[in-house]
């Protein structure tokens, strides 16, 4: 009950927030290419993923709507074939220790963790509150942002990608 009152809690403190945060970033317009660095600290960037339909979401390990939505995210992207979605998920202004230990928590996922040193890409992207994604289309422009969203919008966000990879539908995943 109590870990339910804090997800409620954070999804109405985090709708609210989000709503004043703002992006500088629209729909339609070519996303910053840099996107942090993956855990053997080569950089991570958007143009390595060219034709690819990829998803650059925000998140952190205080955050739980952030942590319900990577195993979906998760679960998204092992439906797709290999080369058409790309998930990468940039830990937002956290310590390098506490990013080393969430991912290590996660390391089945086939996500990529990206590590934003100098919270250069939290700045380059304008995120301010928790959770934020970027959904950009196969040619390279943001098709889509989401600013705190709940877990009644997984459905929705499911859509959006099978509008965007153009092919065959993927299944909504279970969160674990």
């Amino acid at each position: 009950m109590r870990i339910l009152l804090s997800v409620l809690f954070a999804l109405v403190w985090l709708s609210g927030t989000a709503a004043n945060a703002g992006a500088p970033l629209e729909v339609g317009e070519v996303p910053p290419d840099m996107v942090g660095y993956d855990q053997d600290g080569n950089e991570l960037r958007l143009s390595n993923y060219k034709g690819q339909v990829v998803i650059v979401t925000f998140w952190a390990t205080w955050c739980p709507p952030c942590l319900q939505e990577l195993p979906i995210l998760e679960g998204m992207q092992r439906q797709v074939p290999e080369g058409q979605l790309k998930v990468i998920a940039v830990n937002f202004k956290q310590r390098r220790q506490t990013y080393a230990r969430a991912v290590k928590y996660m390391e089945d996922y086939q996500l990529t963790f990206s590590y934003d040193k100098g919270n250069k890409a939290v700045r380059a992207y304008g995120v301010k509150s928790l959770p934020h994604m970027f959904m950009i289309t196969k040619e390279g422009r943001i098709g889509r942002i989401h600013l705190g969203y709940g877990e009644g919008m997984i459905p929705k966000l499911v859509d959006e990608v099978n509008e965007l990879l153009r092919w065959k539908r993927i299944e909504m995943p279970q969160a674990e």
